[in-house]
């Protein structure tokens, strides 16, 4: 899950919108660590294995499996909706796409090692 982590951290939490940027507009710290867990963080594993069942994944094929399997499941999720969605505090929903893309390019690349064995 390390490697995974770390794709999202350079690719995704640069994007969102809880990211603090230091000099030159780099990415210097995620805000949300005062406030509350990240969704990307505390589901991860959930995702990693969403993305993995879907062939040929995008955020499009994705979509249906995250709300049954990561959102059904999340502590603020209440009578079928999420009240962070709305106003964009899910950094999940918000960054979705950004995060399919780097679970998939984690993936291309571990098997690309994998048949280069």
């Amino acid at each position: 899950m390390q490697t995974y982590l770390s794709a999202i951290r350079n690719h995704v939490c640069a994007e969102c919108s809880f990211a603090v940027h230091g000099g030159d507009n780099q990415f210097f710290y995620c805000s949300m660590a005062d406030e509350m867990e990240c969704a990307i963080k505390r589901h991860l594993d959930t995702v990693v294995r969403v993305v993995g069942a879907v062939e040929r994944p995008t955020a499009e094929k994705c979509l249906v499996d995250l709300r049954a399997f990561v959102c059904a499941g999340c502590d603020e999720f209440h009578c079928g909706q999420c009240p962070l969605t709305g106003i964009g505090s899910c950094t999940l929903d918000s960054q979705f796409s950004n995060v399919v893309e780097a679970i998939i390019d984690v993936s291309e690349h571990s098997e690309c090692l994998e048949t280069s064995k």
